[in-house]
């Protein structure tokens, strides 16, 4: 499904759909303070753990830290896949504008795994493909040239989007998005809106341990989910600031998982919905591991035939 198609129906009340896929293996939640970020990155050559490094040319260099005493310089291997198999490539800000980061990101082809380093700025959107990981902050198992498999820590990222009425990042099947910071901005006429990521008709995705933001002069949405199914979101931090806010958007969706995360939404006088949902009954809307969601601010909101309920902490749910 084209996500433009959709673009007028989820204007009125976009509606992301969080679905729930297969388990996944254990992530680190990524620190998004810029200062922290930066302390992290330069406490990393005591860290026991390697860690990714990006050079020009889509290079992942991994730095491997050697003990603190004598002259000893830190050994590095070059990564060229993922511990599955999978292809990997990074881009760093240093190198790459964020001007280039949608045809590079398309250009990686699908099931790829993509790893981001530093500040971003884009006015069109990255539109991931079929398989694609697009990875910040957090942990990544690869392997090496030299045959090597490791776990290593991988950089602090972000992209900064002004894409007016689009999404900053738009997911696809089984694509995933993780440990980012992820903004869209459209301030420009009444009608301006604003999605941080949005899944439509997509079955599979990830979406987790990011810190996503939308504000808009209309509609808001930090994640919108339409017409999809098996959706994850998981450990984000969702707000939407605007006329229409709202941390999550959810319509026509099924089997959506989703758990940890916090939400808010601000900047209405009478409509800040954290969560808002619409029609989500196909065989079922959200799982029973859908729990742990934080309401910051805002409210819950819920029209249609709703099925299952966005667990809270501390008892409550949405909808009620």
């Amino acid at each position: 499904m084209n996500p433009h198609a959709c673009t007028s129906r989820i204007a009125a009340f976009v509606l992301p759909l969080l679905i729930t896929a297969p388990a996944l293996p254990q992530e680190t939640a990524p620190n998004h303070s810029s200062k922290a970020g930066l302390r992290h990155v330069a406490s990393r050559d005591t860290s026991p753990l390697p860690y990714a490094q990006i050079a020009a040319g889509g290079v992942v260099r991994i730095v491997i830290p050697r003990p603190t005493s004598g002259t000893f310089s830190p050994l590095t291997e070059i990564a060229v896949e993922t511990a599955e198999g999978k292809p990997l490539m990074g881009f760093g800000s240093e190198t790459t504008r964020g001007a280039d980061l949608p045809a590079l990101i398309a250009r990686a082809g699908e099931g790829s795994t993509i790893l981001l380093s530093g500040s971003f700025s884009t006015t069109r959107t990255i539109a991931l493909q079929a398989g694609q990981a697009l990875i910040g902050a957090g942990t990544l198992a690869v392997k090496t040239a030299s045959g090597r498999v490791m776990t290593v820590a991988t950089p602090v990222a972000s992209i900064e989007g002004t894409v007016p009425n689009d999404a900053t990042v738009s997911m696809a099947d089984n694509s995933r998005l993780t440990g980012l910071v992820v903004t869209n901005t459209s301030l420009g006429t009444s009608l301006s809106n604003a999605y941080g990521v949005w899944a439509v008709g997509v079955h599979g995705a990830v979406i987790s341990n990011n810190e996503i933001r939308a504000t808009g002069t209309n509609v808001a949405h930090a994640v919108a989910i339409a017409e999809s199914a098996r959706v994850i979101v998981l450990n984000n931090r969702l707000s939407g600031a605007g006329y229409l806010p709202s941390g999550l958007e959810v319509e026509n969706s099924s089997d959506l998982r989703i758990a940890g995360n916090t939400l808010s939404a601000s900047g209405s006088q009478w409509s800040n919905h954290a969560i808002r949902i619409a029609n989500s009954y196909v065989e079922g809307g959200f799982t029973a591991d859908s729990t742990g969601n934080t309401i910051a601010t805002g409210s819950c909101q819920s029209s249609g035939g709703t099925s299952g309920s966005i667990r809270l902490a501390g008892g409550g749910r949405c909808p009620e």
